[in-house]
């Protein structure tokens, strides 16, 4: 049966993802294949998420390998297998799949490639919201080299898309895609008929797909790259001259933070440990004062006038947007508070809710609500008005939810601006000094760049 359900369902999911995420910045559109036969691989940092995200920018309809715990049975796995292309993936270390092959998804997958169509795989095999990406399972690699045995006059293309979420399981938060340039089994230095075909494959893939996103390999440096990010990064921008349109040279400048991190921890463990204490106790000052640590840098508060304009001419719009998408949302919150933010634990037991679900039933539940919300709506106004008074209403509601987004994100700047400049009158000493504090730590972190730059110059 054709899946008829995959287009109009996609069309909702950019919709809500839009309204979602603050912004969805892509680097790198223009490497994605428009058409197949085609391997989409992707970390997997947020369950459901994922998938979702990488959907709505692959114009090609996707399939999709998923965990077989996921596809449930009956109607459920029917709708799932032949409207959106869920292939089963069974996992060993599942008690009930501990016997069961996958040969059929490996038959689906080549069927998948014969036919000149795409999937989508995550091959770390596993969702944990970490910056890194965890050992590849071998699976992407013997599909590839599989199919080529078999085909070789038919190339499959290798499209690898780096997830980098601000936060991934949080309401206007951002998300930053990076779409790599796409490579096929020539381009990878593997000899097919080796007995270590599939292991070095399976590492260079590894290798591609971490050089699309923001890889620590420490855990230990987490919170140190995270805090050196935090206050470092504007200073860098403002240096070469960068601006927000400047997506990928901002994406690259955050990589080259972690790999000097990384690079300076081996070499110079304890000027490393040094600069860390000072960072954090410059942030726990500030966490335990009333000012924040954009107060120190005056150029992000500049006024602005599209601010302006926007709260003054948007006005009458925010209300009505307000008063449309109020009751959706606090019913949404209050249902992810009440039912599953206590439920999110790491233990398994019966209660309990895998944390990597967060975003996940976060989008979802505030998706439905406001979908439902929306419908009735509309319905109310088919009902009284006529059918496509109804349909454009759906629609604008929507767009009214999306103007009180920007009128808020405005209103908060002007207010931000304002109160900045309360603090500055009313903790003059305080914010001195910790611009002093800002300032040493910059220039400490000056002198590790320069230093990196030689160090990798002369490499």
């Amino acid at each position: 049966m054709a899946s008829v359900l995959y287009y109009p369902a996609r069309s909702l999911m950019r919709l809500a993802l839009n309204g979602f995420f603050r912004h969805i910045e892509v680097i790198g559109r223009e490497n994605l294949p428009e058409s197949g036969p085609t391997i989409y691989i992707g970390n997997h940092p947020s369950m459901l998420m994922d998938p979702l995200v990488i959907s709505i920018l692959v114009k090609p309809k996707l399939h999709f390998l998923t965990a077989a715990e996921f596809m449930g049975k009956g109607f459920r796995e029917w709708l799932l297998k032949s409207q959106f292309n869920l292939i089963p993936v069974y996992r060993r270390h599942i008690p009930e799949y501990k016997h069961i092959s996958n040969d059929e998804m490996f038959s689906a997958c080549y069927d998948c490639l014969s036919q000149g169509k795409s999937f989508l795989i995550f091959p770390e095999g596993i969702s944990i919201t970490e910056n890194r990406l965890k050992p590849l399972k071998t699976g992407v690699a013997r599909i590839l080299l599989g199919f080529q045995d078999t085909n070789p006059i038919r190339p499959v293309t290798i499209c690898p898309i780096g997830l980098n979420y601000q936060s991934a399981h949080h309401f206007q938060s951002a998300v930053t895609v990076k779409v790599g340039q796409p490579k096929k089994l020539s381009d990878f230095s593997v000899d097919p008929n080796s007995e270590d075909a599939v292991a070095d494959l399976t590492d260079q893939i590894e290798q591609f797909l971490k050089d699309q996103i923001i890889h620590i390999e420490n855990p230990e440096l987490d919170d140190l790259v995270k805090n050196v990010t935090r206050i470092y990064r504007h200073s860098l921008e403002r240096s070469l001259n960068l601006s927000k349109e400047d997506t990928e040279q901002r994406f690259q400048l955050e990589q080259q933070i972690v790999h000097a991190t990384e690079y300076f921890f081996t070499r110079e463990t304890k000027k490393v440990q040094n600069i860390a204490s000072l960072i954090k106790e410059y942030i726990e000052e500030i966490k335990h004062s009333d000012i924040r640590e954009h107060y120190l840098e005056e150029h992000i508060f500049k006024l602005r006038s599209s601010d302006l304009l926007t709260v003054f001419l948007l006005f009458p719009f925010f209300l009505v947007g307000i008063v449309i998408t109020g009751v959706p949302y606090v019913v949404a919150r209050l249902v992810f508070r009440t039912q599953i933010l206590p439920r999110l634990s790491k233990e398994e037991t019966n209660e309990s809710i895998d944390p990597g679900f967060a975003g996940t039933l976060s989008f979802s539940i505030g998706a439905s609500i406001f979908l439902l919300w929306f419908l009735i709506l509309s319905l109310f106004l088919v009902i009284k008005i006529n059918f496509w008074i109804g349909v454009i209403g759906f629609f604008w509601f929507y767009a009214l939810g999306q103007i009180s987004l920007l009128y808020t994100t405005s209103f908060y700047r002007i207010y931000y601006r304002w109160r900045h400049k309360g603090i500055i009158k009313k903790y003059p000493d305080q914010i001195a000094a910790l611009a002093k504090k800002r300032e040493n730590i910059l220039n400490q972190l000056d002198a590790f760049r320069i230093s990196y730059e030689q160090n990798v110059a002369q490499q």
